[in-house]
């Protein structure tokens, strides 16, 4: 199964890079399921242009970018005040990418079978986007994410495999700050 989601927002990228090398702040509101807040901790979220907020969580583990280097990837949900679209998902990438516009990503559920989705490359090809609601509210039914894809022997590969806990609680800091419903 294939998902195919509407083109890239340069927005989205700048903010999933700016909070991957170091965020704003973290969300400080509790976690009914987590009375200590920590799960909801794990998301940090701030402010960026254009009256746009993101929430950031950091991947549980590194991932390799071709050759030898190591990169610790990052998810990012951005809202929008204005302007479509208002909710995007996006993971920076370690290098620039050469070629395609949209990337072919293989997306796994907690323990679901993998499905293939689509995804466009960001700003200077440098993050996978996937704008709309869509997998957002996906996500919301579901406790790990795991992505892959890859760019072929030069430009490397990668995934991601991150836990959403606290996703809730960072959802509905971002609809009030972008005065939006959350998806």
């Amino acid at each position: 199964m294939v998902i195919r989601f509407p083109s890239a927002s340069i927005v989205a990228f700048a903010l999933a890079l700016a909070f991957t090398l170091g965020g704003e702040a973290q969300a400080q509101s509790p976690n009914a399921r987590d009375p200590t807040g920590a799960a909801t901790a794990r998301w940090r979220i701030g402010p960026g242009p254009n009256g746009t907020t993101s929430a950031t969580v950091l991947a549980d583990a590194r991932t390799s970018t071709g050759g030898t280097s190591s990169f610790h990837p990052s998810l990012t949900i951005t809202c929008r005040k204005q302007g479509e679209p208002r909710w995007s998902l996006s993971v920076p990438l370690a290098t620039r990418i050469s070629g395609e516009r949209t990337s072919e990503v293989t997306v796994q559920l907690d323990d679901a079978p993998i499905q293939r989705s689509i995804w466009t490359l960001g700003f200077q090809n440098r993050a996978l986007i996937s704008d709309g609601p869509d997998m957002i509210k996906t996500l919301k039914r579901v406790k790990r994410l795991r992505l892959s894809w890859s760019f072929g022997v030069m430009s490397g590969n990668g995934h991601l495999d991150v836990a959403l806990s606290g996703l809730d609680e960072a959802l509905a800091t971002l609809a009030q700050r972008c005065e939006t419903p959350a998806p």
